[in-house]
């Protein structure tokens, strides 16, 4: 069943929990082709109708929270910047409340989706993937914008998944000197599970670089 029409480009779609809506983003304006910013939008799956939740901006994911509130990365501009985008709750009224003010980079496009999203838990807090000096580490965002680091180190981790009680996950990550597994976090302590590139790093000389 097609849900929109027009000559736009619909990306980043995300389910309400009750799966009565979906979220979405799309440069669905006029001048599309020479201000590529786009708007969040809602649709209702069962009437069709599309409504534009925030104004022209510069988005980069929609999504929602257990409770069926809607978060956002991004602002509203209407010129182009270089400034981290904050992680914000969309309000019953429409207004935002930024949740994170740091000068990194979330969800960061190496690799791009839902690999390094914000995944919610159970209790409303998000754990996402912040770009940061060369490296790519997780956060945990509270409802009340506490930012807490969970997992990190001199690598890239470039896929997050947390349990529903964000009590433990597992998590793809990279090295310079260690190519891409699969491990296992539970609190401060982590499990490899996988180790794929065990005789490549044997018979191959690794470049270390140096800051």
């Amino acid at each position: 069943t097609q849900l929109t029409a027009g000559d736009y480009d619909e990306i980043g779609p995300s389910w309400h929990p009750d799966a009565s809506t979906i979220t979405y983003r799309s440069a669905a304006h006029d001048q599309r082709w020479t201000r590529p910013f786009d708007q969040v939008f809602t649709i209702d799956v069962e009437i069709g109708d599309a409504e534009a939740v925030t104004a022209l901006g510069d988005w980069s994911w929609s999504g929602y929270d257990p409770e069926g509130v809607l978060h956002v990365i991004g602002r509203p501009t209407d010129g182009f910047t270089l400034d981290p985008s904050p992680f914000q709750r969309v309000e019953s009224d429409g207004s935002l409340t930024q949740l994170t003010d740091f000068d990194r980079n979330l969800m960061p496009g190496h690799p791009p989706g839902a690999l390094t999203a914000p995944t919610f838990s159970d209790d409303g807090s998000a754990t996402m993937v912040v770009e940061d000096r060369g490296t790519q580490r997780v956060i945990s965002v509270a409802a009340d914008g506490t930012v807490t680091d969970i997992a990190g180190g001199s690598r890239v981790i470039t896929g997050w998944c947390p349990s529903p009680d964000a009590s433990s996950a597992v998590f793809t990550a990279t090295s310079p000197g260690q190519p891409g597994e699969v491990y296992r976090w539970v609190g401060s302590t982590e499990q490899q599970l996988t180790n794929l590139n065990a005789d490549f790093v044997a018979h191959t000389e690794l470049a270390t670089p140096h800051e």
